[in-house]
This record gives C-alpha cells, sequence and structure tokens, in this order.
C-alpha cells in the first residue's frame, strides 16, 4: 500500500541564489504513496498534523484519513456523505467542511461523531478550533464563500457570532495566546480582530497588500507575526503591533497560477523559526523569520521534467520534519534541528 523509501535527490532539488543558500532541511527525503484528494481547485490545506498521535490527517475522496508514517498505513479517521475541502484539528478533534456548508466534528480516540451539519451559507474555505482563553470553552471558526465566519461553541454547536467581512472569506486563525484572530479573504486584504475576555471579536486592521485573494494565514509561536499567502504568487509577513509588512517573499512561478500561494505555516517549536509555504504546483519554501525574511531553502517536490499539484503541508509533532501531500503522495523532509537550535531567537520569531 505504502512506499517508503530514502532517497537523496529525487523528488529534491534547491533553486539557485545570489548567496550560498541555506539548507533547513537535509538531502533525507521519505516518500509515502498516499494520494491526497484535491476537492477545489484552490483549497489546499488538506494536511495537518494530529499532535496527540503525530499521525498526519489528509483528505481522500469523500474520508478524512490518519496516515501512520510509522506503519506506512492509512485508517479512516472520519467517513463524510460530502466531499471536504477543509479540514482542522486541535486536542483530538477534528472538523472538515464541504462545498455546500457541511460541516462535521469527530472526536479521534473513540471516532464518535459529535455534530453534522449544514451551517449555511456555501463553501467552508477554511476551519479553526481553538480554546478562548478568557471563557476557557473550545470555539469552532468557519470561514465561508458567503462573506462571513461563522463562530461556534463547541460543546453545543450553537452559533455564538457570525463576523461579516465584506468579501468571501478563504482562511482564518487563532493567535496562540487566543487574543487575536485574522482572516485571508477574497478582496486581497487580511483583517485582523481583537478577541475580548468575554468572547467578542472587533476588526482592528484591515491591509490590501496582494493583487488576488488571500488563500491562508498562520500565527508564529509568541503570537507577535502573521503570515498571508496571496494567489498573486506572495507571502506578506506582518508585525501585529504596527500591521505594517515586514516582508513580502515571492513564490517561483509567481506570475502563473501554479505559482500562487496556497499554504502557510509557521513551525510551532519557536526555536526553529521557520516559516514554510507551498505554491500551488512543485514547490516548498522554507524561510528564516530571525532577520528580514530574506534567507530561504525553496525545494522542488517532484523532478525538474514535470509537475505535481500540492495539497497541502504540516510540521510533524516536535518539528523535526515536515510533509508535503501532493495529489499522488506525500513528501517528508528532515528538518535540520541540531543547526537550527544552535542558533534560535524565539523573539524574532
Amino acid at each position: 500500500m505504502t512506499i517508503h523509501s530514502n532517497i537523496s535527490n529525487m523528488g529534491f532539488e534547491s533553486q539557485p541564489s545570489d548567496i550560498l543558500e541555506p539548507s533547513y532541511v537535509t538531502q533525507n527525503v521519505y516518500v509515502y504513496a498516499q494520494p491526497i484528494t484535491i476537492q477545489h481547485w484552490q483549497l489546499r490545506d488538506l494536511v495537518t498534523t494530529n499532535v496527540d498521535t503525530d499521525e498526519l490527517l489528509v483528505v481522500q475522496e469523500s474520508c478524512i484519513l490518519r496516515y501512520n508514517r510509522n506503519k506506512r498505513q492509512a485508517f479512516v479517521a472520519q467517513r463524510t456523505d460530502f466531499l471536504p475541502c477543509s479540514l482542522s484539528c486541535q486536542d483530538g478533534i477534528l472538523v472538515s467542511g464541504g462545498q455546500a456548508s457541511q460541516l462535521k466534528v469527530t472526536r479521534l480516540f473513540d471516532n464518535q461523531t459529535l455534530w453534522h451539519d449544514n451551517v449555511g451559507g456555501t463553501v467552508n474555505n477554511g476551519i479553526a478550533l481553538y480554546r478562548d482563553a478568557g471563557l476557557g470553552e473550545y470555539r469552532l471558526l468557519v470561514a465561508n464563500n458567503d462573506e462571513s465566519i461563522k463562530v461556534f461553541g463547541l460543546d453545543t454547536m450553537e452559533k455564538l457570532d457570525t463576523i461579516q467581512c465584506g468579501s468571501a472569506v478563504n482562511a482564518t486563525a487563532v493567535s496562540p495566546d487566543g487574543k487575536w484572530m485574522v482572516a485571508g479573504v477574497d478582496a486581497s486584504s487580511v483583517r485582523l480582530y481583537s478577541i475580548s475576555p468575554s468572547g467578542d471579536y472587533e476588526l482592528r486592521e484591515d491591509r490590501a497588500d496582494f493583487k488576488d485573494s488571500v488563500m491562508s494565514c498562520a500565527w508564529s509561536p509568541n503570537s507577535m507575526t502573521i503570515a498571508a499567502a496571496g494567489q498573486d504568487g506572495q507571502v506578506v509577513v506582518y508585525d501585529i503591533r504596527n500591521f505594517r509588512p515586514l516582508a513580502k517573499i515571492k513564490s517561483v512561478q509567481q506570475r502563473q497560477v501554479k505559482g500562487a500561494c496556497r499554504c502557510v505555516k509557521f513551525a510551532s517549536v519557536g526555536e526553529l523559526d521557520l516559516l514554510a509555504f507551498t505554491e500551488h504546483m512543485s514547490y516548498l519554501h522554507l524561510v528564516d523569520t530571525r532577520t528580514d525574511y530574506s534567507e530561504k531553502q525553496v525545494v522542488r517536490v517532484c523532478p525538474s521534467m514535470r509537475d505535481v499539484n500540492i495539497s497541502g503541508l504540516a510540521f510533524s509533532k516536535n518539528n523535526s520534519t515536515i510533509c508535503v501531500g501532493t495529489d499522488a503522495s506525500i513528501f517528508e523532509y528532515q528538518i535540520d534541528t541540531v543547526n537550527r537550535r544552535g542558533f534560535g531567537d524565539c523573539s524574532l520569531c
């Protein structure tokens, strides 16, 4: 069912640079023949990690699979009656969303369905699950194509709020400290909200630094920095203290559809100081966040003679590896954690 091979060159190609290019991942690449189904051509954040087990959670047709890399086996984590185009996992709770507002919530340890219904609107483009810092309750945010973010209390799935954004919402993410929320919208902008101790959301900033839709958003481990990935082929990094761009990082294939930036994530271990993002096809970027974001390693996730559709990325539980999904397989890259930890500065992450 699965191929697990240690290869030194196949699927790995660093891009030339004016300086000696840094190397944040090693030449040890593991390839798993586990396909991931891309249900919507723009929505490509279909890989995440269950930190309780270090298994990957991936979309395949109408199921979410638990992929165990040690056993090289896949197990069904959630069956749906729709084609999932978004997913999230937090503290053993798996949530998936569909293109006709379907939503399913599953507790992973016993595979119990906690909720399964439509939330209204159209496509559930993105999902965020977090524990409210002030109230101590879990909340579920659903970014929908109907220009809203729907807020639910996880215990009862009561709708607590609907945040109108004026444009289709493609992604949302809550800061690790639970005090901020960011949203990426079709109107080429990133919206920053504060979250009050009583659980209210207030728009603080709205910046249009893109030329096309914002497809993915992520927070640094210290809740001070946001990265947003745009369909125009750039990732913009913001410091929330003044909400001005710290850096604009371009894709390899920027002026083409296949160069659209689809998924962006920070390493959750602060001392690694890494930001990762994927292009629509073929390329993974790893960016050093310690200085001005100018140093990066670009990895081609396939041989140079062909392209592959990328379906998402995820860091492993301890951030020792990063996995990149494609429509045919999963590539796992070993992060050079010894060198990264040797020069860590969490205050810059």
